[in-house]
């Protein structure tokens, strides 16, 4: 079995919103969505864990979602 994480240390946890925020990307997905998306991106607020996923058709629509 999995031991549970730690907990994190009370000076290392986010205050405010979106002052630590994750991504990822992946791709090439297979097969493609039923409308030709190939890849993934997710970002993930830490301070509320607010997730959004996008999926886009090039890789290089990742920076129209940052913005």
């Amino acid at each position: 079995t999995r031991q549970p994480f730690k907990p994190t240390a009370e000076e290392r946890k986010t205050k405010r919103i979106l002052e630590c925020v994750s991504s990822d990307g992946v791709g090439l997905i297979k097969p493609p969505t039923f409308d030709g998306k190939r890849y993934v991106v997710t970002l993930i607020n830490h301070f509320s864990h607010f997730t959004v996923c996008y999926v886009l058709t090039n890789k290089n629509e990742v920076l129209d979602c940052l913005l």
